[in-house]
């Protein structure tokens, strides 16, 4: 236990005198700390503004769901029951191939909303802005990968294109 200064013990010493002074357990210490944590913790969320450019969903795509993606329009189902199951092991890559109209990129957005819900770091990004994160990095003389690894630290990376690339890596 460590020692306590003169300055320390006098505050002591007027607390008791005035009665203000509880003693409390190691446990209730513990638990006013957890509290303390859950109250910073929600402040901090109710002040949080996504960036959704960064995150290559709008505010309105952050509230899609797996429902979204209706049967019999086109083969956009397999695409879910490609990804889905990915997504909730939580690791995997999925590549999907199709024509345009086939719902993979509602399937990447709404695999981006539903990430994003979850807490995860996530983005959505078609493959010329992929590109361009990369051609940026070798822009600059110093720092190369600095800025790719800036750029590039997401836990779900999505490629847009025709092909259809989900790169599930994170537990």
């Amino acid at each position: 236990m460590a020692t306590m200064t003169g300055e320390m013990l006098t505050l002591k010493q007027k607390m008791i005198a005035s009665g203000r002074y509880q003693p409390i357990s190691d446990d209730e210490y513990k638990r006013l700390q957890r509290e303390q944590s859950k109250r910073l913790a929600e402040m901090e969320a109710s002040q949080f503004v996504p960036d959704w450019k960064r995150l290559g969903i709008t505010e309105a795509e952050s509230k899609l769901t797996w429902s979204a993606v209706k049967e019999n329009v086109s083969d956009g189902m397999k695409a879910v029951h490609a990804v889905r199951p990915a997504y909730e092991r939580g690791w995997g890559m999925i590549f999907l191939y199709g024509t345009w109209g086939q719902a993979k990129s509602l399937v990447g957005k709404i695999l981006t909303a539903t990430a994003f819900r979850d807490g995860k770091r996530t983005a959505y990004a078609n493959l010329s802005s992929v590109l361009d994160d990369i051609r940026l990095a070798f822009d600059s003389k110093e720092n190369k990968s600095t800025e790719l690894i800036k750029r590039m630290d997401w836990c779900y990376i999505y490629f847009s294109n025709t092909y259809q690339i989900f790169y599930l890596m994170c537990g």
